[in-house]
């Protein structure tokens, strides 16, 4: 006898055990082909927000710092586009090509869960004060300016470099995103009517993650062989950021009655902060016994060197004097963004905009 015999089931008759099992087996399959609605796609259409330091039209010291802190990135936005600008520096008396730039970084980045940045990230925008002729560097709450050396005590004859800028930095939940470096102060010259004579330039911060290299003043032999040309002392300018060591004070050819020296080397980075301009040497005579100091250099990521200082007196009467530009400091240019020269003789800035 057969089982369905045996169970009293009628030929052709299907079992609701059967039918109970066949649709358990049945579910999933049937679980898998009901589709879950998609959420619809949703278009960015947010207005674009805009926020800086200093703001806009803000009448704020020149070297000193400007930062916005606790600035929550909104939600509803997919891009962040930026725009730092460094502590330029004023030499007191213009800007050849190049010079005394500060670094400007600018780019846009992501916004979005995966992305750098993320909505209720904490930005912190922090820029840099520019460095002054008097020999101020620019304040900064990343990488301050370097002042310049100070003069002879009780002399007035010589002059003082100019103060590197200060960087300007953008943070995100306390880690530095951004950095444009600070220019490197100015070095002097005198006396001013003697165009053998060649000024240190503060050098700017550079169109890449280094800055520039501060420019040597040089000085000429004008008065023992009366052949022009012929250099007999420089003021090294001082490195750029990433490097960062101050100006060397050199001297050369030319002898002669009564030929005294004093030099003085640029001071080193510290850090982010640029390094102090050369102090100025003394080399006695009458009246003229003070020379110049050197440019501060520019803060960044790695700050610029200090630049040097070179006094040659000749006899009683005569005595030249340079001085070597700070070293701009330098960039942090994140993967995309561009890095260029910025605007001369201004305090530093950033800008950051949300948009879609």
């Amino acid at each position: 006898m057969t089982k369905r015999e045996m169970s009293g089931a009628a030929p052709g008759r299907v079992e609701r055990r059967t039918v109970l099992q066949s649709a358990a087996w049945a579910m999933p399959a049937l679980a898998m082909t009901i589709g879950v609605p998609r959420a619809a796609a949703t278009t960015c259409t947010a207005t674009p927000v805009s926020h800086a330091t200093p703001a806009l039209g803000a009448a704020v010291p020149k070297s000193t710092k400007s930062d916005l802190t606790g600035l929550v990135v909104p939600a509803g936005f997919t891009k962040m586009t930026f725009e730092l600008v460094g502590g330029g520096s004023d030499s007191g008396g213009g800007a050849p090509a190049g010079m005394y730039l500060p670094g400007r970084v600018k780019g846009t980045l992501d916004v979005g869960p995966t992305a750098v940045i993320k909505p209720g990230d904490v930005l912190a925008l922090q820029a840099g004060g520019m460095g002054l002729a008097a020999g101020t560097g620019g304040d900064s709450s990343y990488g301050k300016g370097g002042n310049s050396g100070t003069l002879v005590s009780g002399k007035t004859d010589g002059q003082r470099g100019s103060g590197g800028g200060g960087a300007s930095a953008l943070l995100v939940n306390g880690i530095v995103l951004v950095v444009a470096g600070g220019a490197g102060g100015a070095g002097r010259l005198q006396p001013w009517f003697i165009t053998d004579l060649t000024a240190g330039t503060g050098n700017g911060a550079g169109t890449s993650n280094a800055g520039a290299v501060g420019v040597d003043g040089h000085l000429y032999e004008l008065l023992t062989s009366g052949i022009f040309g012929a250099i007999y002392g420089t003021a090294g300018g001082g490195k750029q950021g990433g490097v960062g060591t101050g100006g060397v004070a050199t001297s050369g050819s030319g002898t002669g009655w009564g030929v005294t020296d004093a030099r003085v080397n640029g001071g080193g980075a510290s850090g982010n902060n640029g390094g102090t301009g050369a102090n100025a040497g003394s080399v006695g005579g009458w009246w003229n016994d003070s020379g110049n100091s050197g440019g501060g250099g520019g803060g960044g990521y790695g700050g610029g060197g200090g630049g040097s200082s070179f006094t040659r007196r000749n006899d009683p009467l005569w005595t030249f004097r340079i001085s070597g530009g700070g070293g701009g400091g330098g960039n942090l240019v994140p993967a995309g963004a561009t890095a260029s020269g910025g605007p001369y003789g201004a305090p530093g800035s950033v800008t950051v905009t949300f948009h879609c």
